[in-house]
């Protein structure tokens, strides 16, 4: 054996969070306390300086890890607005490059909404576009 695998498996054993397999089944004190003096271990100078700050930050690592897991902020993007926000994107790039003078989202609204070239009342096709514009303008100033 070479002494980089030496080292590997030494690290293993080392690290390993469960007792030996002869012993009594994992508790979870145990288990608990075993990675705390790791985490005290090896990183002794940050816990020193901001133990606060230390113990908040591993426990929301902890958490992020453990299900069941935070679910995502806000509301679940629409797969609408964001085939609105692309073809948008590509047009202001378009814009930049001297290819086009201004944004169209004719063409945008007529691939994103459903049913738009049907809609015979100017007012409300202008409704529409509207508020897909508001969506599409959401979502970029979120980002």
């Amino acid at each position: 054996m070479s002494s980089r695998e030496d080292i590997q498996e030494q690290l293993a054993v080392e690290t390993r969070l469960e007792p030996p397999s002869n012993s009594r089944p994992p508790s979870l004190p145990g288990d608990v306390q075993r990675f705390v003096d790791a985490l005290l271990q090896g990183h002794a100078n940050r816990f020193k300086r901001r133990p606060k700050a230390f113990k908040k930050r591993v426990l929301a690592l902890v958490g992020q890890r453990l299900p069941p897991y935070p679910k995502p902020a806000g509301r679940p993007q629409q797969p609408w607005i964001t085939k609105a926000a692309e073809m948008y994107a590509d047009q202001r790039r378009e814009i930049k490059r001297g290819g086009r003078k201004r944004v169209n989202w004719s063409p945008i609204a007529t691939a994103c909404i459903q049913g738009f070239r049907k809609i015979r009342s100017e007012y409300k096709r202008r409704a529409e576009l509207d508020k897909l514009r508001d969506a599409v303008y959401r979502r970029g100033w979120r980002q």
